[in-house]
């Protein structure tokens, strides 16, 4: 396991909800959680048939974390590390989005405007402002974009430090370590925009169901992902996003699956070269559509790298 070094996501007053569930929910979840392949773990070696050895990290996209000490090591021994894009990929994307507002900006029927009901736009408009964005363009956001701006809470993004992803990165190219993104701008942003209308929506009015628990859901992620139970991340995430009625799961699996499988060519090719370091999100890893199952299937020797007691610190400031 991984322990906290320091408080994290609780300092914004965040509960574990694990710590609150009644036991009947939290042994159904553990029992779901038990069931999913590769479900525990974020660290693994992965040898194809010829030997070559990579490790294979699962991150977690929440700010002031830094890299396990494990990982540091073989991060800067590294031939090559990948992420799921490159800060240069992200900086490419804000300038697009700047120049062409009209990709965050949906039309008649394909804005809020359109697809929420009065008191809910008005509530989107009261959450949505303080983030920075005009209250008149509000009802003309996609939808998409918008339950992303829901996703993290404001305490989360005052956290010091970069994500995970980001600080991985930096500390590869300070050990002059290329590093490389599975995917561009582009494709990372048609993942969401092009998910249809009616998923969308859905996923929204979940963000928004789930405002007064932002804060403990992240909270929550944190602590699940310092002991390293990333299936628990999964099915809590399909708990509350109404996994239990109208079929929450497909939504989650929509994205993170259609991504992984576009991206297991690459990393097939690297893996055979050796030597890399592959970092994506740590839900990308699990299941019978995951990363590693995919891997484990084609015949690649999958062992999970122990972390002992290494510390997932907060960045410092």
């Amino acid at each position: 396991m991984l322990a906290a070094a320091g408080p994290g996501l609780a300092s914004c007053g965040g509960e574990n909800l694990m710590e609150t569930l009644p036991e009947p929910v939290r042994a159904e979840l553990g029992a779901r959680a038990d069931d999913t392949p590769f479900g525990d773990g974020i660290a693994w070696e992965v040898a194809g048939p010829e030997g070559a050895s990579s490790l294979i990290f699962g991150t977690l996209h929440l700010p002031g974390l830094d890299v396990p000490e494990p990982v540091a090591e073989r991060i800067a021994e590294a031939r090559h590390v990948f992420v799921e894009i490159t800060g240069e990929e992200r900086a490419r994307m804000q300038a697009a989005l700047s120049a062409d507002p009209h990709l965050l900006i949906g039309p008649a029927g394909e804005n809020l405007g359109s697809t929420l009901e009065g008191p809910e736009l008005a509530h989107m408009v009261s959450l949505i402002v303080p983030r920075g964005i005009a209250p008149q363009v509000v009802p003309h956001l996609r939808p998409w974009f918008a339950a992303m701006l829901l996703g993290l809470p404001a305490c989360a993004q005052a956290l010091p430090g970069p994500t995970l992803d980001t600080a991985l990165e930096t500390l590869a190219r300070g050990n002059g370590v290329a590093v490389a993104g599975l995917e561009g701008w582009e494709a990372a942003l048609s993942a969401l925009a092009e998910t249809p209308l009616d998923m969308q929506v859905r996923s929204l009015r979940t963000s928004l169901r789930l405002q007064p628990l932002t804060v403990d859901v992240a909270t929550t992620m944190q602590a699940l992902y310092a002991e390293e139970e990333v299936a628990s991340i999964a099915v809590l995430s399909d708990a509350l996003g109404g996994a239990f009625a109208e079929g929450g799961p497909p939504d989650r699996e929509a994205l993170l699956d259609a991504r992984t499988a576009a991206w297991l060519p690459r990393i097939e090719a690297e893996l055979a070269q050796g030597d890399a370091v592959i970092a994506v999100g740590a839900l990308h890893l699990i299941g019978e559509a995951g990363l590693l199952y995919a891997l484990h299937e084609s015949g690649y020797a999958v062992r999970r790298v122990p972390l002992g007691e290494a510390e997932l610190h907060l960045a410092a400031d």
